[in-house]
C-alpha cells in the first residue's frame, strides 16, 4: 500500500511540474514570420511561405505602421492563399485571422512581463462625443437662468462623468483579455492616457482594435429591392445613385474555395433599434461549426427586437457594430425569445473581443488613438537589472541559511524552492498573470522545527517525520489559508493592479503550499525508503527556549482591540 502510494505521488508531482514547465516556452519573443515558416506542415510549402513573407516586408516598408500580421493577412487576402491549409494547427482553426493570431501566440513570449519591468505600450486616446452627446451637451448650452461659468463647469461635470466612464469601461475589457495591470488614467479634459503590458508586437494591435471598438450596435433594415439595386450598381458603379436614405455597405465572406466573397447591401441609415438592450453576448458555433455571437437582451430589449422583427417579416435586417456591417439575415418570422445572432467570419479572438466589448458597455463618442508609444520599464533597464540580482543573491543567501542550519533537511527544502520558481512561472504562463515574485520557506522551518521536537522526545526518523508534518500542518495551512481567503476576495472585487496582485499572490501561495509540504514529504518518504539513514542533526542556536508569550495574551488583545477600533472609526470618517 505505501509503495502504491509513493509511485502515484510521484507521478502527481511529476505531471504538475511537466505541465507547468511546457507552459515556459518560449520565455523570449520570437519572429513573427519565422515562426510562421516553422509552424508550415511541410517543407515543400517553404517557398511559397517564404514568398508570401517577402510580399508582406515589402508592404511594410511602404507602410511602417504596419504590422506583420496585417501585412501578412492583407497579402494571403489579397493572392486567395488559405493560411489554414499552409500551417500545423491546433484546436479550432477555421480561417486565415485564426492563423495569425495562432502565430502571435506561438511568437509571444510565455510570461507576461508588467510596466515596471519590461514596459509595454502606451495609447494616447481622444474621446470625440457623437452626435447624441453632442445633442445632450447643447441642452446645456441652451439652460436658462445661468451664467456662462455655471453652463461650463455643469458641460464639464458631464463630459468628465463619462470620461470616468469610459476609462472603467475601457478596464473592463482588458480584464476580459486577463491583462489586469494596465494603467489608465484622464491626461486632460478629452484625453486618456493608457498603458498595458505586451508579450509580443502584434499584441498592440490586437489591443488598438479592443480600445477603438466603441461598441454600438445598431439594427437597420435592408432595402427591399437590395437585389436588384446590386444588380445595377455592379453594372455601372460610376453613375449609380443610391437611394435616398440609405448606404452601400458590405461584407467579406470565406466562400467554399476557401477565397473572399465581396457581399453588397443597401442600409437604411434609419436606425431601427440600438444595443442598449443587450444584456449579455458570448461567442458561440452555429450547427456547422461556424462562429458567431449570441446576443441575450433585457426584458425591455426583447420587447423592442420583437417589435422590429414582427414588423418587417421577410426583410433583412442589418446588424451593424461600430459602423460595420456583419451579417444581413432574413427576418422569416417575429423573434420573440429575446436573443439574436451576429454572423460573420470571425477569428476566435474577434469573437470574443467584440462579446466583451458589448458586454462591458458601449462609448457614447468615438476613441480616436492620437499616438502609440512603446514605454520602457517604469523602474529602469538599471534597476530591472540590480532587481534581478538581488533577487538571485537573496535566494542563494536563503539557500545557504538553509542548508548551514538544517542540512539534509535545507537541501531538501532548496530543492523544493528551486521547483517552487519553475511551477510559479509555469503557473503565471498558463493563466496569462504579469510575472512577480514573493518565495518563501517559512511552512518548511515549522515542519523542521516540529521534526527536530519530535527527535528530540525520542522518536525515531520515520516517525518523527511523519508526526512533524502531521503537527506543522495545522499552523502551516491556518498560516496560507487566511491569506489565500483575501486574495480570492480581491480578485473578485478589485480590478487593475489589485486583480493582478491577488492572482499572482494565489499562484505564489499555493505553488509554496504544494512544494513545501507534498514535494518535501515525497523525497523525505524516498530517502527514508532507499537509505538506511536512521538520525538528522541540525543546529540548535537557541536551547531550552521558555518564551511565555501566552502570558501577554490580555495585553496583546487589548493593544488589537484598540487598533481596530481606530481602524473602523478612520474608515467611517474619512
Amino acid at each position: 500500500m505505501e509503495r502504491g502510494s509513493l509511485i502515484f505521488r510521484t507521478v502527481i508531482v511529476v505531471v504538475v511540474v511537466t505541465v507547468f514547465a511546457l507552459s515556459l516556452h518560449p520565455l523570449v519573443q520570437r519572429d513573427y514570420y519565422a515562426v510562421f515558416i516553422e509552424m508550415l506542415r511541410d517543407k515543400t510549402q517553404t517557398p511559397r511561405a517564404q514568398e508570401l513573407v517577402a510580399k508582406a516586408k515589402a508592404l511594410q516598408k511602404e507602410d511602417p505602421a504596419l504590422y506583420q500580421s496585417q501585412a501578412l493577412l492583407r497579402v494571403a487576402d489579397e493572392s486567395g492563399t488559405d493560411l489554414t491549409s499552409l500551417v500545423k494547427t491546433t484546436g479550432d482553426i477555421q480561417n486565415n485571422r485564426d492563423v495569425l493570431s495562432l502565430i502571435r501566440k506561438n511568437a509571444s513570449s510565455s510570461i507576461r512581463l508588467g510596466l515596471d519591468l519590461n514596459g509595454g505600450v502606451e495609447f494616447y486616446l481622444e474621446l470625440v462625443p457623437d452626435e447624441e452627446l453632442l445633442e445632450r451637451f447643447q441642452t446645456f448650452a441652451n439652460g436658462k437662468g445661468e451664467t456662462r461659468a455655471d453652463m461650463e463647469k455643469r458641460m464639464k461635470d458631464e463630459f468628465d462623468r463619462y470620461r470616468d466612464n469610459a476609462i472603467e469601461i475601457l478596464r473592463n475589457r482588458l480584464e476580459g483579455q486577463k491583462i489586469f495591470e494596465a494603467e489608465i488614467a484622464p491626461s486632460g479634459d478629452r484625453y486618456v492616457a493608457l498603458r498595458a503590458p505586451v508579450v509580443a508586437k502584434d499584441e498592440k494591435l490586437k489591443l488598438l482594435e479592443l480600445i477603438k471598438m466603441s461598441a454600438q450596435l445598431r439594427f437597420r433594415l435592408v432595402h427591399v429591392n437590395n437585389a436588384e439595386l446590386v444588380r445595377q450598381y455592379l453594372a455601372d458603379p460610376k453613375n449609380f445613385r443610391t437611394p435616398l436614405g440609405y448606404e452601400l455597405m458590405t461584407v467579406t465572406e470565406v466562400g467554399a474555395d476557401k477565397r473572399p466573397e465581396v457581399r453588397y447591401y443597401f442600409v437604411s441609415r434609419r436606425i431601427e433599434m440600438d444595443g442598449k438592450g443587450v444584456s449579455m453576448a458570448y461567442p458561440a458555433k452555429d450547427q456547422w461549426g461556424k462562429r458567431q455571437i449570441d446576443l441575450r437582451f433585457s426584458p425591455q430589449g426583447a420587447e423592442d427586437f420583437a417589435r422590429v422583427t414582427t414588423a418587417n417579416v421577410h426583410r433583412q435586417l442589418a446588424i451593424v457594430l461600430d459602423g460595420k456591417l456583419y451579417c444581413a439575415p432574413n427576418i422569416k418570422e417575429p423573434i420573440t425569445g429575446g436573443g439574436a445572432v451576429i454572423n460573420g467570419s470571425f477569428s476566435e479572438d474577434e469573437a470574443k473581443s467584440i462579446a466583451d466589448a458589448l458586454v462591458s458597455g458601449s462609448f457614447p463618442f468615438q476613441i480616436k488613438v492620437n499616438a502609440v508609444f512603446d514605454t520602457d520599464p517604469k523602474l529602469g533597464a538599471a534597476n530591472v537589472s540590480n532587481g534581478i540580482w538581488v533577487g538571485i543573491f537573496s535566494l542563494l543567501c536563503v539557500a545557504l541559511f538553509m542548508i548551514v542550519y538544517y542540512r539534509l533537511c535545507g537541501v531538501i527544502a532548496v530543492c523544493a524552492l528551486c521547483l517552487n520558481v519553475v511551477l510559479v512561472m509555469g503557473a503565471m504562463a498558463a493563466f496569462d498573470s504579469t510575472l512577480t515574485f514573493g518565495m518563501a520557506v517559512d511552512a518548511n522551518v515549522l515542519v523542521f522545527e516540529r521534526i527536530r521536537e519530535e527527535l528530540a522526545n525520542g522518536h525515531k526518523l520515520r516517525t518523527a517525520v511523519s508526526m512533524g508534518y502531521e503537527r506543522a500542518f495545522s499552523a502551516v495551512f491556518d498560516a496560507n489559508i487566511t491569506t489565500l481567503l483575501t486574495s480570492f476576495i480581491l480578485m473578485f472585487v478589485g480590478t487593475g493592479a489589485v486583480k493582478g496582485f491577488a492572482v499572482t499572490l494565489s499562484i505564489g501561495i499555493l505553488s509554496t503550499l504544494f512544494t513545501a509540504l507534498f514535494v518535501t514529504r515525497l523525497i523525505f518518504d524516498y530517502i527514508l525508503k532507499f537509505s538506511s539513514l536512521e538520525h538528522i542533526s541540525m543546529l540548535h542556536i537557541f536551547k531550552n527556549a521558555t518564551y511565555r508569550f501566552m502570558k501577554m495574551w490580555r495585553w496583546a488583545l487589548l493593544f488589537s482591540g484598540v487598533l481596530i477600533l481606530l481602524l473602523i472609526g478612520t474608515l467611517i470618517v474619512r
